[in-house]
């Protein structure tokens, strides 16, 4: 789906959304909507915080020190990752 720019997942019991999800179609997103989901705002959602689409909804369940933090307002400064 080249050409697709809202993504609706609200509600899911997504935990972590990997960056091959989207692949080479993640640039055309504009909205992604992942509100309701226990969110864990870890390495692994690095790609997504690092290339946001103009509109991310959803919060962070875990790690406890992330709860409650909209999406769209973490950096990925707060982010401590290993390298590859």
């Amino acid at each position: 789906m080249p050409l697709l720019q809202t993504v609706g997942l609200r509600e899911n019991q997504i935990v972590t959304i990997p960056a091959t999800a989207f692949d080479e179609n993640f640039s055309k997103l504009k909205y992604l909507m992942l509100e309701g989901n226990p969110l864990m705002c870890d390495c692994r959602l690095y790609w997504l915080l690092k290339n946001k689409p103009e509109r991310l909804t959803g919060t962070c369940d875990t790690p406890w020190v992330y709860k409650g933090l909209e999406l769209n307002d973490f950096k990925t400064d707060n982010l401590v990752c290993p390298l590859p």
